[in-house]
């Protein structure tokens, strides 16, 4: 009898021994693909389709694999809408399987209920895979969890919990040593702050600065146009002075966020600027029904007098937020359904009411808007006189600050000290203010022009001229370079000082020392004297540092 049992004994032996060495032989390889996930996500995804499932005996490696093989399908931007491939890795690492396991399997069922727009079911599974992020090494992979449920809150319009997730997030991938996440995560909490609190903005550009030699031209983009969203109450000059360093940084036009660049130009009255740059925008996005779109379209048609393409874009911006504000309705309802199915006769009626009151605020806004722009239109001629008059004032002050300065060069031409070569200088200053003054009697433009360009003839040697100015002014007010110094400016700042002191703008500066980071040199003069972004504009205090010493 016994001798009946041998054979099939050690048939099921040796069949055991090669299961166990095929799946010893799988758990190597997938091991292995393991390691160079992140960085070859499609070498990894060519192994994982290479290997024979079939031969998989343990729910344990089939687990593993089909973990890995959903990773891998999601880095190379396959998006599951099904979870039939990771299902045998939901029923393995819920009762078995490290933490890491548990929650990255959490974490990519989220990720395919959101290709298949389930962004209940989607923000549920990234919340309990969140519960395991204390028990995780791989803090990158903790760090996309939280990154996740930010943008499933961003769609809800939940602003205070898509700033809690994505600062987790940030954390997170910073404790990772992934500097590119880490800014990333950092600019949507930017994002959120937007319009609403200027100094977190302002808290979260200074991080992003902090880190200029890590960031890729993506981030340096929205680095840019989100300081020009937070310098919208700024001066002309800092708009136009970000707007250059912008552009100059950004040479590809694709890259470039056209609508703060439009809302920027729409700031300082640059109509035709504000226009061409919603018309990039359509160009690279082939988007014009946005809210955004329409309502920075409305806004410039709205200040240009074109009041029925104001109205168009006013009329496309309440029908966009119309369909954004149902998106997060019907999916809050489904959210709700799930949960408290008593509540929705409740929800419904009072969802009406607020779909009622709506219709009225739209119908007053439109009142209110074909109001204004009839009256509007009807002060047209009031509000170019006005403007005309503020033209006439800023022409005054030019001839008064000409005046002024011809008298301080007069007077320092009476130092019998002062050298020839600075006495020269001083010559060709007082011919470039006898112009103004000339322009000012003629109340010709064409003479200020003409000034402007002996101006540039005079600075063609830029060394000798940056060093006859820095002389002229060590001669004059020794004082003023002794204060320079005092605070630590090296010798190029202190130069960049002194064609501040002498009237230079910003732009002048840059086109003149031809140096393209100049807002970056600004930046750092402004950090030593102690500037905060929001202060005064730098060659203010600079003009107003000279004139005190």
């Amino acid at each position: 009898m016994k001798e009946r049992f041998i054979l099939p004994i050690i048939t099921v032996c040796i069949l055991a021994s090669c299961i166990s060495r095929t799946d010893s032989m799988t758990a190597l390889i997938l091991d292995d693909v393991q390691t160079y996930m992140d960085e070859q996500p499609d070498s990894a995804l060519t192994i994982l389709q290479a290997i024979d499932t079939s031969s998989i005996a343990t729910k344990k490696i089939e687990a593993k694999y089909a973990l890995l093989l959903s990773q891998a399908l999601d880095k190379n931007y396959i998006d599951l809408q099904s979870d039939s491939i990771i299902a045998p890795a939901v029923r393995y690492y819920d009762n078995h399987g490290s933490a890491e396991e548990k929650m990255k399997t959490l974490y990519y069922r989220g990720r395919i209920a959101m290709n298949a727009q389930k962004y209940e079911d989607a923000i549920s599974y990234f919340t309990k895979a969140a519960r395991y992020a204390d028990k995780v090494c791989d803090k990158v992979a903790v760090g996309r969890v939280y990154a996740a449920q930010a943008n499933i809150y961003n769609e809800y319009f939940d602003i205070e919990k898509t700033i809690k997730s994505a600062e987790m997030a940030a954390e997170y991938y910073l404790a990772g040593r992934d500097t590119i996440k880490y800014l990333n995560a950092i600019r949507m909490v930017t994002s959120q702050y937007l319009y609403q609190d200027s100094i977190k903005v302002a808290e979260n550009l200074e991080i992003t600065r902090s880190y200029w030699n890590n960031l890729n031209s993506q981030l340096k983009s929205y680095y840019y146009s989100n300081l020009l969203i937070n310098s919208n109450t700024a001066s002309r000059e800092r708009i136009e002075e970000i707007l250059e360093t912008y552009f100059d940084e950004i040479r590809d036009s694709s890259k470039i966020r056209w609508f703060p660049v439009a809302e920027a130009y729409y700031t300082m009255g640059n109509l035709d600027k504000a226009m061409e740059s919603l018309e990039i925008h359509k160009l690279y996005n082939r988007d014009s029904t946005s809210a955004l779109y329409c309502h920075t379209y409305a806004l410039v048609n709205d200040m240009a007098g074109n009041i029925s393409e104001a109205l168009d874009g006013y009329k496309g911006y309440f029908k966009a937020t119309d369909r954004l504000h149902g998106f997060a309705y019907t999916s809050n309802v489904r959210f709700i359904e799930e949960r408290y199915r008593n509540e929705i006769e409740l929800y419904e009626a009072r969802h009406q009411k607020e779909r009622t009151a709506l219709i009225s605020i739209i119908g007053l806004l439109c009142t209110i808007i074909i109001i204004f722009l009839t009256l509007r239109k009807l002060n047209i001629r009031t509000i170019e006189k006005k403007q005309m008059e503020i033209e006439m004032l800023k022409f005054e002050q030019l001839y008064a600050e000409a005046e002024a300065e011809k008298e301080v060069l007069s007077q320092m031409l009476e130092n019998a000290s002062i050298s020839s070569s600075t006495k020269n200088i001083i010559f060709k200053r007082l011919e470039i203010l006898n112009t103004v003054v000339v322009s000012h009697l003629s109340s010709r433009n064409s003479d200020i022009r003409k000034a402007r360009e002996k101006l540039d003839d005079l600075i063609s040697d830029r060394d000798a001229f940056i060093q006859s100015t820095r002389m002229t002014i060590e001669e004059s007010c020794p004082e003023f370079l002794r204060r320079l110094h005092s605070y630590g400016l090296d010798n190029d700042e202190i130069d960049i000082c002194c064609l501040y002191a002498i009237g230079m703008k910003g732009k002048d500066i840059k086109a003149y020392t031809g140096q393209s980071r100049l807002y970056i040199q600004s930046a750092g003069i402004r950090h030593k004297l102690g500037l905060e972004e929001s202060d005064t504009n730098l060659s203010i205090y600079i003009r107003d540092m000279y004139s005190a010493t």
